[in-house]
């Protein structure tokens, strides 16, 4: 039963980074305050993440541990974003992004991380609650730091 629920819940999340575009005037949030450069940088970065989760999956539900090892370990050491930022970018990122982005950043690369460990062990219930954990924090972060690309993930406050 803890297969077919985890299965589900990745299902749903390969599925919920399809994103839509707003006006980017009406909304108010750090990211849009980045320099073209640096946003575009984290933007491939972005891309990048996406496609590893769709590896990701693909190598969950077939079983194939390398793959998640491999994929676990690129999410974790990021792909491209730490090793083409510029020194200014750098300071940018720290005087135009919240502590939260990072802490979240810091939990999303943790997880990879563990999935990572959960793939040594050949552990598939492990491997896709960490899968799962890496998705809400996807969200969260759509949700929080890029509500211009994915609208139809804000939560109307009551």
């Amino acid at each position: 039963m803890k297969k077919y629920i985890n299965l589900s819940l990745i299902i749903i999340f390969s599925f919920s980074s399809i994103g839509f575009c707003v006006d980017n005037a009406k909304v108010k949030n750090p990211v849009l305050s980045l320099s073209p450069d640096t946003r575009a940088l984290l933007l491939d970065e972005m891309n990048l993440l996406e496609k590893g989760m769709q590896r990701i999956f693909s190598a969950y539900i077939s079983g194939d541990w390398e793959t998640l090892k491999s994929e676990g370990a690129k999410i974790k050491d990021s792909y491209i974003f730490k090793q083409k930022l510029t020194q200014a970018q750098k300071k940018e990122l720290k005087a135009k992004l919240p502590a939260s982005f990072f802490k979240l950043d810091r939990k999303f690369h943790y997880l990879a991380r563990k999935l990572r460990f959960a793939a040594d062990l050949k552990r598939s219930e492990l491997a896709g609650f960490y899968y799962a954990q890496m998705g809400y924090a996807c969200v969260e972060c759509h949700q929080n730091y890029a509500p211009h690309r994915f609208p139809d993930l804000i939560e109307e406050k009551e």
